[in-house]
Parts: C-alpha cells; sequence; structure tokens
C-alpha cells in the first residue's frame, strides 16, 4: 500500500519498507556477542561499548545492525549537524532528505530539531530501514519521519525542486577506512549531486556531505557548481569536542 505525503508543494507517494526482521539486529536485549562474523571482533565490540553515545536512548528499544554501529553519527553531532544545516539554508520548504540514513540517526535529529520539517530517510538496505523505522517511533519523531528502501539518488532526483536539502553521510567504507579522492568512497556523489541540483528548491545543489576529518578541501571543491559556494563546518563529539568528521555544505550561490 502507497501512502500520499504533502510537502506543501506537491502530493507524492510513498511505499513503506517491508522486510523480514533480520537476526543481526542488536538491542539492549540482545547484544553483540562473538557470534557474529564479517567484522573485527574488537572493532564490533568497542563500537558496542559506545552505544549510548550513537543513542543516549538505546535501553528504550533503539535497535540496530553490526554496519549501523560503524555508521551512526554520535547523538551529539548529529544534533550539531541539524542546527548548523537549518541555519545555513533558507527555511523554502519543510522536505529534508536524510540520503544514507542507514539506522537513522540523523533522520531522528532533524526531526527533533527541525520542528517545520518532514524528513526521509533513504537507505538500500532492509535490515537498516526497519532499525531506522523503529529508531525513530522510540525516539518520539515518528509522526514527522519517513523511511524509504530505495536507490537514494534515483529517489533524489525525482523530487523535482521540492526538497530544502539534501544530506548524505556516504559509506566510508567500515573501521580501517581510507578516503582520499570522491572516488574512494563506495558510493556516486557526483550522480548525487547532480539528484540534488534537480531535486531541491534552487538548482544550486543544496547538498552537505558528511566525510572524514581529514578529506581534502581540494577534493571536495570538485562537487561545487559554478556560481555557487562551498563551506564547510568541523563535527565534534563528547564533552572535549573531539573532533570526527568535516561536513562540506553546498548549493549557495554567490
Amino acid at each position: 500500500m502507497k501512502r500520499l505525503v504533502e510537502d506543501g508543494r506537491q502530493v507524492w507517494e510513498v511505499t513503506p519498507s517491508v522486510a523480514e526482521p533480520s537476526s543481526d539486529i542488536l538491542t539492549e536485549q540482545k547484544p553483540f556477542h562473538e557470534e557474529y562474523h564479517g567484522f573485527d571482533l574488537y572493532s564490533v565490540q568497542r563500537y558496542w561499548n559506545r552505544r549510548f553515545e550513537f543513542w543516549p536512548n538505546f535501553s528504550n528499544g533503539i535497535c540496530t545492525d553490526t554496519v549501523g554501529l560503524f555508521s551512526v553519527t554520535p547523538w551529539d553531532a548529529a544534533v550539531q549537524i541539524a542546527q548548523t544545516l537549518d541555519e545555513y539554508y533558507p527555511n523554502d520548504s519543510p522536505l529534508i532528505i536524510d540520503a544514507c540514513c542507514g539506522v537513522g540517526g540523523n533522520t531522528v535529529a532533524f526531526a527533533r530539531c527541525i520542528e517545520t520539517g518532514r524528513i526521509i530517510g533513504i537507505d538500500s538496505d532492509s535490515t537498516r530501514i526497519v532499525c531506522a523505522k523503529n529508531n525513530s517511533n522510540v525516539s518520539g519523531t515518528g509522526s514527522r519521519t519517513d523511511f524509504v528502501r530505495d536507490d537514494a539518488i534515483n529517489f533524489v532526483a525525482s523530487l523535482r525542486g521540492s526538497a530544502r536539502f539534501v544530506f548524505s553521510s556516504p559509506p566510508w567504507g567500515g573501521p580501517g577506512y581510507t578516503i582520499k579522492t570522491l572516488e574512494d568512497l563506495p558510493f556516486d556523489v557526483f550522480s548525487l549531486m547532480e539528484a540534488a541540483i534537480s531535486g531541491c528548491v534552487e538548482d544550486g545543489g543544496r547538498l552537505a556531505l558528511f566525510m572524514p576529518r581529514d578529506f581534502p578541501a581540494k577534493e571536495a571543491r570538485r562537487l561545487v557548481k559554478k556560481g555557487t559556494k562551498l563551506s564547510k563546518f568541523d563535527v565534534t563529539s563528547g564533552p572535549r569536542k573531539r573532533l570526527i568528521a568535516s561536513c562540506f555544505v553546498y548549493g549557495k550561490y554567490k
């Protein structure tokens, strides 16, 4: 069944995701243990031990998979991102897209911080979509979020100038990543930028990319559309404001 969602400019259809629960889903009642395979044991355990940094309400019913442990943004950093982007981009549409949403950390933060927003999280993995929807409901933002299992690039391109902005935390490749160029990402950010140009309110390409803290700015500039500017802010986490990532922000005209 398809559900109609109205964003103030148009009405479009969202197909709810249906997936069988995965045995790899982790919760407080079903914690990580040594039988999980495919990742370095120490790495998984280390991220599991930090689960309350990622979700302060983890014990209330939050769920994740192993990839979600590596890829979710720490909660305080997700809030910083949401507040910064809300101040940066004009408030000319309620619709905000979280491409590569994973288990929903940034989607929930956008919904918490931007009360007028309608947030849609997109991911290609059905297990993480199930987790993201659950986590939004647990966090009290279920009424203002939707989650779609789809190709993020195609979905954004189909929005026809209706999105306020697109945020993406593309996959870096897990622990031990080495990302020095845009081509090193296992995700086509060039096509995502083209999709953002057609999918957002203005055609400047309103895209915010969450990237490794040491990602070269000269590489990030390769995505800038002529006539627009590139901004960047440091993403920090923890009481000591440890630098964890850089957020490159596109799409404002000079």
